[in-house]
């Protein structure tokens, strides 16, 4: 990361706020996921934020955020040589079988 570059949920309150407030959306119905729920969550508090109605799933709202695996994958290239053979499987073939088919 950028050292000139803040990544922090305030950051991300503060810029999703302006998105509501540059495209005039009023009282929007609002989905989020994971961070994206303490982010929206946070936001309803500032003037402008107001929502219709907002849809929280899985809200990662308190530290640490996010996994052991985000935490692995974030780092440099390297670190995917340290995967475990059954997290990799997992990654690169979510459904468990590379060799499904696809159509009839």
């Amino acid at each position: 990361m950028r050292p000139d570059r803040q990544l922090s949920p305030d950051v991300h309150v503060d810029i999703f706020a302006l998105i509501l407030r540059c495209f005039g959306f009023e009282r929007p119905i609002v989905v989020t996921h994971d961070f994206g729920g303490a982010v929206t969550w946070r936001a309803q508090l500032l003037p402008g934020s107001d929502y219709d109605q907002l849809a929280l799933a899985n809200v990662v709202a308190v530290k640490p955020c996010g996994s052991e695996y985000f935490d692995h994958v974030g780092r440099p290239v390297h670190a995917f040589i340290g995967l475990p053979p059954h997290i990799h499987e997992a990654a690169v073939h979510p459904n468990g079988n590379s060799r499904q088919r696809i159509g009839p």
